[in-house]
């Protein structure tokens, strides 16, 4: 038994502790702990001697320039023994024997950022979606990469960086491109270090640009896309939870933009809603033609359905008087700042209770998917990417979605918003049809439990949510309709959307119902089984619409998750294959003369009943 221990010592220290022809000191294979250590499977001190003299010297020159350690590893004293070595000869012949013979040690993090650093105006995303697996094919992943670029502010400044190693960890460098939002392109190029793992290269890659853009005058969105997924966790991990010198210079880096850019743009914004003309008011935005909708483009009346206050209360246009003064959303607020929900307007002189007023109205609209006044239509997409938003906030929270639309009397959802795809870019046509895919994959695909109550017309787009949707409930009302009606305004209709359709009422009621574009009346809609109830009123629609969420909810998630799984996952997973082609063939049949034609005619129609 002691001679097999020591061979299993001799054999494990020619791996580690030598260079392999080395002969082995006599004492390290014999010694009262040596067997035991060995079979035990812990190596011995003598093994891994250098192993810890090189971790040792690193540590040590690692610390700042003063510390007395750093003095002690840097000094090189003659030694007083020929046979004793110190753990800085043992460190340096370590290094010799790797390669890294004068390789500059990294300084150790001294400062860390504080736990209770804010990161909220940074996010990061490491998810594409359901097309974006690891079984998935390559194609598969990058039309889903795709998809999720799309979905990303346009106007913005992008940063692409890419960073890489000789065999992972041998003279890594990286560089980035960049496109700033005020159409500039500039490149940078870095050198990482002779012996740099592929993610620290990637975080070298990236630093330097954040660096480039951070005085840049534009306050429109930074996007920085990277395609180390490893770089990307170390980094999501929070600004607290870095270790290293790098990550923590890119955290503090990003804030710095952060900060910067929210100065900006909090200044302009704080002062035009002292002086009452609100540059991200809704009403505002409607009525210079920015923020349209289906049912009115643009108009001046503050009462317009289109111009009143989105998050919660809908009683009058989000003007400056009642973001501050007024809404029901902010009473709490108004109160821990002010200690009254009434507040004095001569009190709104103070720059830091408007700004602290502002920022709390835009985090209750956040989830609704209202973007920056920049974008077009002050809403990206119209309610798709709010939809969305809407379903991730909340599925941590394991409970059923009730979908209600009541913007508008007599509307669920008018559609899909005409107006971006009425003469627009290729590019934004494309744009705009990814965030239609996306919102019906998050509704379609959500493991909550889905009911549309449907208060009112729900042609094409609004329809499109209905059949995304568990259970649908609706108005027994002469304006409650629904249907694919996409014929009536010459856009076919795509195969995914015909698919679901399809899944619901049957084969010969598709193919009547999308080539004659029916808007099915409530009786009807009921017969065919488009939707599952109908109610007198809208109270009762509600009322139905709680219950059958309650009986939903006792049945067991695991069986119900499943079962609902088994039943999507056909569609999602042909859609989500196939993002790209199926957003190529929407922009070729909406961008046809004849298509763009009727559309005009359609919208100039509205316009005119609007007037009227």
């Amino acid at each position: 038994m002691a001679h097999g221990a020591t061979t299993i010592h001799r054999l494990y220290a020619i791996s580690v502790g030598q260079t392999g022809d080395e002969p082995l000191a006599e004492d390290s294979l014999c010694g009262g702990r040596d067997p035991l250590l060995a079979e035990a499977g812990i190596p011995s001190a003598w093994s891994t001697r250098k192993t810890l003299g090189a971790r040792t010297l690193c540590r040590a020159l690692a610390l700042p320039e003063d510390d007395p350690l750093r003095r002690v590893a840097e000094a090189d004293p003659p030694t007083r023994l020929r046979s004793t070595t110190g753990w800085r000869h043992l460190g340096r012949s370590a290094l010799i024997e790797a390669g890294a013979e004068g390789v500059t040690v990294e300084p150790r993090l001294e400062v860390p950022l504080l736990p209770w650093t804010t990161c909220r105006p940074i996010a990061f995303n490491l998810d594409v979606g359901p097309g974006g697996r690891r079984a998935s094919s390559n194609e598969t992943r990058r039309e889903a990469a795709r998809q999720h670029l799309a979905a990303l502010p346009a106007q913005a400044t992008w940063i692409r960086s890419d960073g890489s190693a000789d065999a992972g960890v041998r003279r890594g460098g990286g560089g980035a491109i960049i496109f700033t939002a005020l159409g500039e392109t500039l490149e940078v190029e870095v050198a990482a270090g002779d012996l740099c793992p592929s993610t620290r290269a990637e975080l070298f890659a990236l630093r330097p640009a954040l660096e480039r853009v951070r005085d840049e005058p534009s306050p429109a969105p930074l996007v920085a896309c990277s395609d180390s997924r490893a770089a990307l966790s170390l980094l999501s991990a929070g600004a607290a939870a870095q270790t290293t010198t790098i990550g923590a210079a890119i955290w503090r880096t990003l804030l710095d933009i952060a900060e910067r850019r929210q100065d900006r743009e909090g200044a302009i914004s704080v002062h035009q809603l002292r002086a009452g003309h609100w540059g991200r008011s809704l009403q505002y935005l409607h009525r210079i033609g920015r923020h349209p909708s289906v049912a009115c483009l643009l108009c001046p009346d503050k009462r317009c359905p289109t111009a009143l206050c989105a998050v919660v209360c809908r009683e009058e246009a989000d003007v400056p008087e009642h973001v501050l003064l007024r809404c029901p959303a902010l009473a709490g607020a108004r109160l821990r700042l002010t200690g009254s929900i009434h507040v004095d307007p001569s009190r709104l002189r103070d720059a830091d209770l408007v700004a602290a007023l502002e920022a709390g109205y835009l985090r209750h609209r956040e989830p609704l998917g209202y973007g920056p006044p920049g974008l077009k239509g002050g809403k990206r997409g119209g309610n798709r990417t709010g939809t969305s938003a809407a379903i991730f906030s909340i599925e941590a929270a394991d409970v059923g979605v009730a979908y209600s639309g009541e913007a508008i009397p007599g509307i669920f959802s008018a559609g899909l918003n005409l107006l971006e795809m009425h003469n627009q870019e290729r590019q934004d046509l494309l744009n705009y049809w990814a965030r239609v895919q996306n919102m019906f994959l998050t509704l379609y695909g959500t493991r909550l439990i889905s009911i549309a109550c449907i208060t009112g017309a729900a042609p094409a787009g609004g329809c499109l949510l209905s059949t995304s949707c568990d259970y649908r409930l609706m108005l027994d009302h002469p304006k409650a309709v629904i249907g694919l009606s996409e014929s009536l305004v010459g856009l076919p209709v795509p195969d995914w959307m015909r698919i679901n359709f399809c899944d619901v009422v049957g084969r010969r009621h598709t193919d009547l119902g999308l080539q004659m574009g029916i808007l099915f009346p409530a009786q009807e809609a009921l017969r065919i089984g488009l939707v599952d109830e109908l109610a007198g009123s809208p109270e009762e629609l509600r009322q139905r619409a709680l219950q059958k969420l309650e009986h939903f909810l006792k049945v067991p998630d695991v069986g119900r998750e499943f079962s609902k799984t088994a039943s999507t996952e056909p569609l999602i997973s042909y859609l989500s294959g196939r993002l790209q082609k199926d957003a190529e063939l929407f922009v070729d049949n909406i961008s046809q003369e004849r298509v763009q034609k009727q559309l005009g005619k359609h919208l100039a129609s509205l316009k005119n009943k609007k007037k009227n």
